[in-house]
């Protein structure tokens, strides 16, 4: 089998930068999204390192300004993989796309997909029916269409998110769906249509939610959850209101899919009212 290679040199050394940085930019939407145990952060550095593209062909196309690469194509980058059966950069335009296997990965993300488009002048793009998982905190974030408007800005058409831990192909003990999210990093994340799962088992509606990713703003908290043999699902969903810069409330309700006798109910709960389901 014949391997074909290319780096591109300087006469494409800006759209290589763009490119790497747009590719990070991807990768870091696991890093926006909220999750438990501790914060983590990418650094992206403005210069990119020499790009080379591997594949069993590779063509370029005088007329359209266009690569092709077809078969086992690999883009190394520095630390960044990007591997795909089939893949076009239209240099003019500044146009990614990437088809059949798609998979990205860096040190501290990976990024699994049917098809990836990314203008690497804008840094927006799509991915179809797409996975990206944060390894630092196990945060995972699917959906059917993934959008990528801005550095700041990414929306998640019919999607679901956890960073509960489960291996490949198992189901997570709980994790969230929804119809659609809509992303400002460092502001807020809201969706519509959304569920809690319990071991894959709708348990609570939630029609629309919204809540804050900046330390302190009016909003809901990430939501703890848990499961007992005996009373069953237990979820807590805490909501923080920043009454003014030196004073806060915090209400956490809990509910329980099975109800808990008076004496074995946490010390927290002031009343002997009945749980909710």
């Amino acid at each position: 089998m014949v391997v074909c290679v290319r780096r591109f040199g300087a006469d494409m050394a800006g759209m290589a930068t763009r490119l790497w940085m747009g590719l990070v930019g991807w990768l870091m939407l696991g890093v926006l999204f909220p999750h438990v145990g501790g914060a983590a952060g990418t650094t992206i550095s403005p210069e990119g390192p020499p790009l080379d593209i591997t594949a069993e062909r590779i063509e370029y196309l005088q007329e359209t300004e266009t690569y092709e690469a077809d078969g086992s194509v690999v883009v190394n980058q520095g630390p960044l993989r990007l591997t795909a059966d089939h893949m076009t950069i239209q240099s003019l335009p500044g146009v990614l796309v990437a088809t059949g296997h798609v998979r990205l990965t860096d040190p501290k993300a990976d990024l699994v997909t049917e098809r990836l488009e990314l203008n690497v002048n804008t840094e927006a793009g799509v991915v179809t029916h797409g996975r990206v998982h944060l390894k630092s905190t196990n945060t995972s974030v699917e959906g059917r269409l993934i959008q990528r408007f801005s550095e700041e800005h990414y929306r998640v058409k019919e999607g679901q998110f956890t960073n509960c831990d489960a291996q490949d192909g198992e189901t997570p003990a709980w994790r969230f769906k929804f119809k659609d999210l809509d992303l400002h990093a460092g502001d807020n994340v809201a969706f519509t249509g959304g569920w809690l799962c319990v071991n894959d088992v709708p348990m609570v509606p939630l029609p629309t939610l919204t809540y804050p990713l900046s330390k302190r703003r009016t909003g809901f908290l990430t939501p703890t959850i848990g499961y007992d043999n005996r009373f069953g699902a237990h979820l807590q969903q805490s909501f923080f209101w920043a009454i003014n810069p030196s004073h806060d409330l915090t209400i956490a309700p809990s509910y329980y899919s099975s109800p808990i006798p008076c004496d074995r109910r946490p010390p927290k709960d002031s009343t002997c009212s009945s749980s909710q389901r």
